[in-house]
């Protein structure tokens, strides 16, 4: 029998259990994390969101990024695939006004000639400096997934969206969360979001929500 000093055991006992603690914490990280059940709710409140095609919201949003901080005012009106959006504040923009729908963005600034954009996810690369799906926010905004995108989410006591995420076409992956619902119409709507990527985080800060069922704005 080969004898082991007690300071050489201590040594290999202290070895061995850091050896256990880094397989354990590498078998935790190989693990994908649980998708939440759906609340039983879920898919009518979805789709009773989705079927919103007229709505408008003033806020504001704070955008974090490395060490630089802005914050824009952000009134948008939504009607179909149809938008306005009006914006004013930092990002050396002043004020700005986009509108279009699906197959044209505009983009105008006082004393400026309108800027056509190829898609409204290009208004992110070229005033905040970094890939910003923002196609996905008329979803995002209402607390809803971006259908026909893989998701991982979670939900509140009331069946609301409290924590989503999601990979934009890029290949980011966006983490969302949600609370501060206010109730218009019957249906929850988020009063804040917050979208965290690596080092960039955004909080959109809602006040105030008007809506209108699809059948009403048809109307």
């Amino acid at each position: 029998m080969i004898a082991i000093p007690f300071t050489g055991l201590n040594t290999l006992c202290q070895r061995v259990t850091l050896i256990f603690v880094g397989l354990c914490l590498a078998g935790c990280q190989s693990l994908p994390a649980p998708q939440m059940p759906e609340p039983a709710s879920w898919a009518s409140q979805r789709q009773t969101l989705l079927d919103i095609d007229h709505w408008s919201l003033s806020g504001r949003l704070n955008v974090r990024h490395n060490t630089r901080s802005d914050t824009i005012n952000i009134n948008w009106l939504q009607t179909g695939n149809d938008f306005e959006i009006h914006m004013s504040g930092s990002l050396g923009m002043g004020a700005v006004a986009v509108h279009g729908d699906i197959n044209r963005v505009v983009m105008e600034k006082a004393g400026d000639e309108p800027v056509v954009l190829e898609d409204l996810d290009a208004l992110g690369r070229q005033y905040l400096n970094f890939d910003f799906p923002a196609s996905h926010l008329k979803f995002w905004v209402r607390g809803l997934p971006v259908p026909d995108l893989a998701m991982q989410a979670t939900w509140n006591d009331l069946a609301q969206l409290s924590t989503l995420t999601q990979t934009d076409a890029q290949g980011q992956r966006w983490n969302l969360t949600f609370d501060r619902y206010q109730n218009r119409n019957d249906l929850p709507m988020p009063g804040r979001i917050r979208l965290e990527q690596h080092d960039i985080r955004l909080t959109f800060l809602i006040s105030d929500w008007q809506i209108r069922p699809a059948l009403l704005a048809r109307l």
